[in-house]
């Protein structure tokens, strides 16, 4: 899963966005309380301004990490 999330860093710093999201999920079929893969997400849909989706993924990144303060700032 560490490599799926890397590899999902990679193609959002290209701004291949829809690949990023494609390797995000991955990331999270193998564990959907991956909180980075979570966060990285909602910073991703963020950047995208689909807000609802952001605010989705940083609320459940919280839920599983509170001590992820990186999503508070978001």
């Amino acid at each position: 899963p560490i490599t799926l999330n890397n590899l999902a860093n990679c193609y959002y710093q290209i701004c291949n966005f829809d690949l990023a999201i494609k390797f995000y999920n991955k990331t999270l079929n193998f564990n959907n309380n991956n909180s980075t893969a979570l966060y990285n997400l909602g910073k991703l849909y963020y950047e995208i301004g689909d807000l609802e989706k952001s605010k989705n993924y940083l609320t459940l990144c919280i839920e599983i990490d509170s001590n992820n303060f990186q999503s508070y700032n978001c």
